[in-house]
């Protein structure tokens, strides 16, 4: 799951990821426009995800779920 925040990013970091968590969604994604950096987060368990990291715009960013799957951040500038 991926997501676009430029007003949200508190509800998109909190509430959506407790609710994609719950469910079970493997990665979750926030791209936060103002700060120009990628929420990514993995391990959902218990409501929650486990694991997460941030990745500057600009640079590649992988799943760690997917294999294959890469992102070069900078075309979404």
């Amino acid at each position: 799951m991926i997501e676009v925040s430029s007003t949200t990013l508190s509800f998109d970091l909190r509430r959506k990821a407790a609710l994609y968590a719950s469910n079970a969604v493997a990665e979750y994604w926030v791209i936060d426009v103002a700060k120009e950096v990628v929420h990514r987060h993995w391990e959902p368990a218990e409501g929650a995800y486990r694991s997460s990291d941030k990745v500057a715009l600009g640079g590649r960013l992988e799943s760690v779920t997917l294999e294959n799957l890469a992102i070069d951040t900078a075309d979404l500038i």
